[in-house]
């Protein structure tokens, strides 16, 4: 896997469910970082872009390729912040690193919501 990492002109983070008690004794949930407090740059690319019908609803979907350096520990059930382009949030289909682990590919799809419920990956 050849890399050029003067592609890698991006800020991304990666994000992960949290799940914490409130003050009544329940859990809530919400997205917290898991780049370390920092944005990580990487290569994202626009795939392709189709249409689907959902529940009656006309929905867009835009596929997007991510190749970043490798990070441990990344998996479906996480998101990603894309900080350029007005901090969009992609959904992690696929996560698949090089042989060497010098670099980390994930194939992402984009969604307009901020439910958590509805951004769990799989």
């Amino acid at each position: 896997m050849t890399i050029n990492i003067g592609r890698m002109r991006d800020r991304i983070s990666i994000e992960a469910i949290e799940t914490s008690q409130d003050a009544s004794g329940g859990f809530t949930k919400s997205w917290g970082d898991k780049s370390g407090g920092t944005n990580v740059w990487a290569d994202v690319r626009e795939d392709s872009g189709s249409e689907l019908v959902i529940g009656d609803k006309l929905e867009s979907v835009v596929s997007h390729t991510i190749t970043a350096r490798y990070i441990s520990g990344i998996n479906s059930a996480m998101r990603v912040r894309w900080n350029n382009n007005g901090h969009l949030i992609l959904r992690i289909v696929s996560v698949t690193a090089d042989y060497t682990k010098r670099f980390i590919t994930l194939k992402c799809s984009e969604y307009e919501t901020d439910n958590v419920e509805n951004q769990k990956g799989g």
